[in-house]
Order: structure tokens, then sequence, then C-alpha cells
């Protein structure tokens, strides 16, 4: 049997607005997160025939803490257990089970964990709020070039990518390197 605190019990289910101050002017701006649940219900025919969520309700996932939920505090974020991360993609999950999934990214942080302190810097400078997608598969052939890999290629999917800031894509070094595992080349979706 599995016990918890009442505290915690009750921190997995509130979200915390930030200060929108810096951020973008939302088209909605849900007082409650059950009022963001009640709209993603209402317009999951509107998500399924555009084939993405739409971009006011991953802005609105962003004011309401889903994607800086688990980065650390020292990157700006709430750092919070995995336990209440999934707990509060299950309550999206519910209402639409697309928005669930591209609630999920907030645990973009996880994927990119392995990059050096400096680089996640870099990536969490602007905000906590970094909304990563990736796309792996099919691995692109990537070229060394001083200071890295030469990065182009088309890949097949990048799921939730029309909300995302900062994309991983897959790549195979070649000039002598090993191909057994592709590597993962995260830029700004920008590039």
């Amino acid at each position: 049997m599995l016990t918890i605190n009442k505290e915690h019990a009750e921190s997995a289910m509130t979200v915390m607005p930030r200060d929108t101050s810096k951020v973008a002017t939302l088209t909605h701006v849900y007082p409650s997160f059950d009022e963001l649940l009640t709209d993603i219900r209402e317009r999951r025919q509107e998500f399924t025939d555009q084939k993405f969520i739409s971009s006011d309700i991953v802005e609105s996932f962003k004011h309401h803490g889903v994607y800086r939920a688990l980065v650390p505090r020292s990157l700006g974020g709430e750092e919070r257990s995995p336990r209440e991360f999934c707990e509060l993609v299950e309550r999206i999950s519910q209402a639409d089970g697309s928005a669930g999934w591209v609630a999920s990214f907030g645990m973009g942080i996880v994927y990119l964990a392995s990059l050096p302190i400096d680089t996640l810097r870099k990536v969490y400078a602007e905000s906590p709020d970094v909304v990563f997608c990736a796309g792996v598969f099919p691995p692109q052939p990537a070229p060394a070039v001083p200071g890295g890999y030469e990065v182009t290629g088309r890949w097949s999917c990048a799921s939730g990518c029309m909300g995302d800031s900062w994309v991983g894509v897959g790549i195979s070094p070649t000039g002598g390197e090993s191909k057994y595992l592709p590597r993962l080349a995260v830029m700004p979706i920008s590039k």
C-alpha cells in the first residue's frame, strides 16, 4: 500500500501559474487549470481535424507550469517529482490524449540531462518553459566539421513539433566513428 503525504498529494494536483510578464500574450489565459482542461475537452475535434494541438494550448501549458515542472530549480524550474509530473500529464490526458502527449514533452529535461551544464544553461537561458521534441529516425549522416558536426536532412517525425522551441534530431556521425547508435543533435527549432 502506498501512502502519500497530504502536502505532496495536494501539490501534485495544484498548478501554479508563473509570472506571465515574460510570456507572449496568450489568446486564452485560463485563471484555473480546470478551466483549461474544460476547454481542451471542448476542442478535441479541432485538434483531430488539424492534426496538432493548437499553439494557444501549448502556451497555456507553459503558463500553468507543465514544461518547467521537472526542470531543476538551478535552471529556473519547479523541480517537481516524477510522480507529480505524471499525475499532471494524466489529468491533461483525461481531457484529451493528444494534449496529454504534447504536455508530456515537459520531460524534455530527461532527454537533455546528459548535455554539459553550460549547454543546458543556454537551452534554458530565456525560460524554464522549454518545449522539446525529437525526431531521431531515420538518423541522418553528419560529417565532422571544426567544433562539431554538420547537421542537415529530413526526419520522418518529430511529434509535437508545431509548438516546440528546441528539437533533437538523430544523426550518424561520419568520418570513422562507430554507427552503433544514433546521436542526438540538439538545436533551436528555428534552425
